[in-house]
């Protein structure tokens, strides 16, 4: 079995997997309720809002994949990919987003050594872009500072990391060599890895000044976006939730759902996401979570069936 062929039958075991893991973890009775109670009207605009965000990684993709293997891919592409990588994400611990560089080696054969790094930027950017919205909105909301605090290790500790990367790749791929060589594997194990992390670090250097600064603001606007929209949606209920709630509940249920690993955040988004407006606002969070449900049912459901059928079918939807 050549290549492309194991390549796709992993796409096809992954959309198989996610599409089953989905339909035996989601509420289609709530799922039902959520949609009838938003209506037609909500539901176009969140959704529109939801391709927008989609659209915007899209782009970013594009340019990260250019600027790391030096290969321009086709926005459709792109934008399928991005439902993909978030449907592998909803099934692999960490929001492994493993579809991606997936589809790249079977559609453009590209090697699993530049495109792993390039995800991994991709979720770097999004995690600083996480950070600094929260930080900023956390301030404009008075007396919740203590919010903070529980938070704080994680933010601190997630910073660190992810301008290491950025900042010292040279560094780290140096430390790296250091630990494989010190590993008790073969010679010739050892050379794959040696090989493998110091594209992986080179990979890193590439990006800096200019490409750096347009991929964390398409980031931080990818973020706006949603916060914007659990803005329209409790505004769309008569709701008084500001800006800045809107984004600190956003961002702090996605930074819980990130520290738990549990794929796709299920669970600890919701509750988490309906505790922080509860005690943000004056409502009662039984009034609170039909709303998050809803939001749930468009960017998180909604996706991860669409991206699950990208994967099953992709030779179709991506020639």
């Amino acid at each position: 079995m050549n290549g492309g062929r194991i390549i796709n039958l992993i796409l096809l075991i992954i959309g198989i997997g996610i599409l089953i893991f989905f339909l035996s973890t989601v509420d289609l009775i709530s799922v039902k309720e959520g949609i009838e109670t938003a209506g037609p009207n909500i539901l176009f605009v969140l959704i529109v809002l939801l391709l927008i965000n989609i659209s915007i990684k899209a782009y970013r993709w594009i340019i990260l994949v250019r600027k790391t293997t030096n290969t321009s891919i086709r926005f459709g592409f792109s934008f399928l990919s991005i439902f993909a990588g978030v449907s592998s994400g909803s099934l692999l611990p960490g929001r492994n987003e493993a579809t991606k560089p997936l589809l790249l080696k079977y559609h453009y054969k590209l090697p699993f050594s530049k495109t792993m790094p390039t995800a991994f930027m991709e979720k770097a950017f999004d995690f600083i872009a996480l950070i600094v919205l929260f930080l900023i909105a956390l301030a404009y909301i008075p007396g919740k500072s203590t919010l903070s605090v529980y938070f704080l290790p994680v933010i601190i500790v997630g910073i660190l990391l992810v301008l290491g990367f950025l900042i010292f790749p040279k560094h780290l791929s140096k430390i790296g060599i250091l630990i494989i060589d010190k590993l008790p594997l073969p010679r010739k194990h050892k050379k794959i890895l040696t090989s493998f992390s110091k594209i992986f670090f080179a990979t890193f250097d590439i990006l800096k000044g200019r490409s750096a600064i347009t991929l964390f603001v398409l980031s931080f606007i990818s973020m706006l976006s949603e916060a914007l929209r659990i803005f329209y949606l409790f505004l769309a209920f008569g709701m008084a939730v500001s800006f800045t709630t809107a984004s600190v509940a956003f961002t702090g249920s996605l930074i819980a759902g990130i520290l738990t690993l549990i794929p796709g955040g299920i669970g600890v988004t919701e509750t988490s996401a309906s505790l922080l407006l509860a005690s943000l606002t004056s409502y009662e969070i039984s009034s609170i979570t039909p709303l998050v449900l809803i939001d749930r049912v468009i960017v998180y459901y909604l996706v991860v069936a669409v991206g699950s059928l990208v994967a099953i079918f992709h030779k179709r939807l991506l020639r």
